[in-house]
């Protein structure tokens, strides 16, 4: 295909996907479709930043100093208060 007959969205491929529902002649039914797409995409991406992220929010984490089982050395426990 030349360049010069080429569409404006099909130049660059990065940009076909997010430009490509608003030149389709089925718009309505791609676009309702593409919209629930990234919206799915958002919620998971949320529900994994708030899994990884959020475990401790609110809480704080304390050091106390406690001796090995086995053996005498000193140790750091590491607990959630």
């Amino acid at each position: 295909m030349v360049l010069r007959q080429m569409l404006p969205w099909q130049t660059n491929n990065i940009l076909i996907f997010p430009i490509f529902p608003l030149f389709s002649g089925f718009s309505s039914l791609f676009t309702f479709l593409y919209f629930h797409l990234i919206l799915a995409y958002l919620c998971i991406s949320w529900h994994i930043f708030v899994s990884n992220f959020g475990k401790f929010f609110g809480k704080f984490q304390i050091c106390t100093k406690g001796f090995s089982a086995v053996g005498k050395r000193q140790v750091r426990n590491w607990e959630i208060a």
